[in-house]
């Protein structure tokens, strides 16, 4: 079940997993500049999808968003993922200047990112969210290993002066998050279905 969600790709409705995201993948422009787009699909944003354990969790809410949000931070299970992520946070149009890169082998959480509130049991099996039973937020545990539906977005940073270069922020915006195996303090995690001479790639 692990290798075919890792794997997954489906050109027709723009989803990729992380380590498949096509090499042609660029900021956008114009409307598109916030996000990573993928020029050859008629949807240009892409639906990212990442697998990983989750080493943090924070519960957010403001007065424009009252309910309780979940922002989160994960460990990503495989490496070609992680390298993808370290290739998204580096690239930048002409203009961009620099990228700040909060962490390197995590999907980082910039503080302007909204909170999400989807989340969704697939202990049973990943289906149509809506054949999925819909959990709190509250249920998240650290230690969790789940599958996380994200976009790859950028934003300004507020200049000192006008003279300075523009200087982005990169990170992954959640939408979705279904938990596939339970953390568990007396059993060892499933096996990750992967041959022992894995590299990060397949």
């Amino acid at each position: 079940r692990l290798r075919r969600l890792t794997e997954h790709t489906c050109v027709e409705r723009n989803e990729y997993s992380l380590g498949h995201l096509p090499a042609s993948a660029r900021w956008g422009e114009g409307k598109y500049s916030s996000y990573i787009t993928v020029p050859e699909t008629e949807e240009q944003i892409p639906n990212l999808w990442a697998i990983g354990h989750l080493t943090s969790v924070l519960y957010a809410a403001s007065e424009t968003e009252p309910r309780p949000r979940l922002r989160i931070q994960l460990d990503l299970l495989r490496q070609v993922d992680r390298d993808r992520v370290n290739a998204i946070l580096n690239m930048a149009s002409d203009d961009a200047g620099t990228i700040n890169i909060p962490c390197l082998i995590r999907l980082p959480l910039p503080s302007r990112l909204q909170g999400f509130r989807e989340v969704f049991d697939a202990t049973d099996g990943y289906t149509k969210k809506a054949n999925m039973p819909r959990l709190s937020i509250t249920d998240v545990m650290i230690g969790d290993l789940v599958l996380v539906e994200c976009t790859a977005i950028r934003y300004k940073q507020d200049k000192k002066t006008p003279q300075q270069r523009d200087r982005w922020v990169a990170g992954f915006q959640f939408h979705a998050i279904s938990i596939l195996y339970r953390r568990s303090e007396t059993v060892a995690p499933p096996p990750c279905l992967f041959p022992d001479d894995f590299e990060g790639y397949l």
